[in-house]
């Protein structure tokens, strides 16, 4: 993959089997926020501490493939340690019936939105 000239993100060259990984834990992330707000919207406060538990436990891209691991910035990881962090945060509000869970849902999605300004997925040629 060449990236467009006006791309200012970092690249991470990955082989097509990195990428695809990589790429489904995007998507398993996504469709777990998805799972969440909906939670979220019905007040379902154990099923959103619940999600938010798996949530951090999921293995991210570098613990699914070995060689990958050593690739990804320390950005990268540090960006996906503060969602787990974000996450674990809205399971605690999730089980307080009082707490907010909007702000730290919103710290985990500012985190992504960071992740995917700063680095791209280049494939290896």
């Amino acid at each position: 993959m060449i990236a467009p000239p006006d791309d200012p993100r970092e690249g991470v060259v990955v082989t097509l089997e990195e990428r695809e990984v990589a790429l489904l834990v995007m998507r398993q992330n996504l469709e777990n926020l998805h799972e969440i707000m909906a939670a979220m919207g019905t007040e379902d406060r154990a099923r959103v501490a619940t999600l938010a538990r798996e949530a951090v436990k999921m293995p991210g891209p570098g613990r699914r493939v070995p060689a990958l691991r050593a690739k990804l910035p320390d950005g990268w990881r540090a960006i996906s340690k503060n969602i787990k962090i974000s996450y674990t945060k809205l399971a605690t509000a999730a089980e307080d019936p009082e707490a907010n869970m909007a702000a730290p849902l919103s710290e985990a999605t500012a985190a992504c939105v960071a992740c995917h300004a700063s680095y791209r997925l280049d494939l290896q040629l």
